[in-house]
């Protein structure tokens, strides 16, 4: 996770384990046997400094693991050099799945990610973004999620609107971030203090749902959509987990979010 620090030359890499104790009891297991890193990868790459950290990276057959460390110090580079470890373990359908947020990133990433894996086995390593990602899902299975064949992403001012003609006073009583993100507020587990009731709640949810079924989706419905399909068919999530046994999110989202969870 970059953070910005002026006239920083060099600094540390720190590898702590992800989220230890709260919402995800598994953070303690292993890497299945099957899953650890694969002696045959295309690696090293350059060494850069911090190379002790990043091989501790490497190395690391925790289930989970969160590296924090600032601009310039190898992290793209690292996602990718995981990626070559861990792809040469994986069977034919499964995939390295490499998560990033924006355009730009995933295009620096798919870089790093080429000139540290053979084209041969390139294909074991998809690298896109979380919305991306979260679209596809959500076009291949709209009738689930009770959505029209014709769906498109329109903008959040739209969206805003028809929450106001819902309650404007609900409305506008909550942080940009809610209001753009309010698709996310239906899961309980996702849901933080909110400075309205939840009779209030549950009429802005009612017209962001309104909207969707009519095919009008803003970017931040996808990763809650996303979440209900996984939450309602669990046979499709444990196909998504056979599908990517590794992810790696180069941008990692640390607060609860529907991005988190899935």
């Amino acid at each position: 996770r970059d953070r910005a620090q002026d006239g920083l030359d060099r600094a540390p890499v720190r590898v702590r384990p992800a989220r230890a104790a709260g919402r995800h009891p598994r953070l303690s297991r292993r890497l299945p046997a099957g899953l650890a890193p694969g002696p045959d990868g295309p690696d090293p790459g350059p060494r850069q400094d911090g190379a002790p950290e990043q091989e501790a990276v490497l190395g690391c057959e925790a289930r989970h693991q969160v590296v924090v460390a600032p601009p310039g110090t190898g992290k793209t580079t690292l996602a990718a050099r995981l990626a070559g470890r861990y792809r040469a373990a994986l069977a034919p359908h499964e995939r390295v799945l490499v998560l990033t947020f924006s355009n730009q990133a995933r295009g620096q990433l798919e870089r790093a990610v080429d000139a540290h894996i053979p084209a041969s086995v390139r294909w074991q390593v998809e690298v896109t973004n979380y919305h991306s990602f979260f679209w596809r899902a959500v076009r291949a299975y709209r009738s689930a999620l009770a959505l029209p064949p014709e769906i498109a992403i329109g903008s959040r001012r739209r969206r805003l609107a028809v929450l106001r003609g819902a309650s404007r006073q609900a409305t506008d009583a909550l942080s940009e971030h809610l209001r753009d993100t309010i698709a996310e507020l239906e899961d309980p587990s996702l849901r933080p203090a909110l400075p309205i009731s939840n009779a209030e709640l549950a009429r802005l949810l009612a017209a962001a749902a309104t909207d969707q079924r009519a095919g009008h989706l803003v970017f931040d419905d996808l990763g809650a959509l996303s979440w209900r399909l996984m939450r309602r068919f669990p046979n499709l999530s444990t196909a998504y987990r056979a599908r990517y046994p590794i992810v790696i999110a180069d941008e990692g989202v640390v607060e609860a979010s529907a991005h988190e969870d899935l």
